[in-house]
């Protein structure tokens, strides 16, 4: 059995943003690490928030690279949707 490892939006801006190199290698050596074990969990909310950090609030991206990104990121990652059922089974 593999241990899912859920990945944050910082994450994905990290791997996105080339102001700090140490962090972008890190967070792009994280995604490539958990997607290729398949052990790389984000959620729906976390892709959207990635959008809007990367797209909209920083400009890191245009839209059209955030949202292949996204997709990317969608192929890449098991996506999970927040939805009450998974909160209060979390908890």
């Amino acid at each position: 059995m593999s241990v899912k490892r859920f990945l944050d939006t910082n994450v994905l801006f990290y791997a996105c943003d080339s102001s700090d190199a140490a962090k972008q290698q890190t967070a792009l050596a994280l995604i490539s690490e958990t997607a290729s074990r398949g052990e790389g969990v984000i959620s729906t909310q976390v892709l959207g928030e990635f959008f809007h950090a990367t797209a909209i609030r920083r400009k890191l991206l245009t839209s059209e690279e955030a949202e292949r990104a996204v997709l990317a990121f969608e192929a890449a990652l098991i996506v999970a949707a927040v939805e009450p059922r998974l909160v209060t089974e979390a908890i």
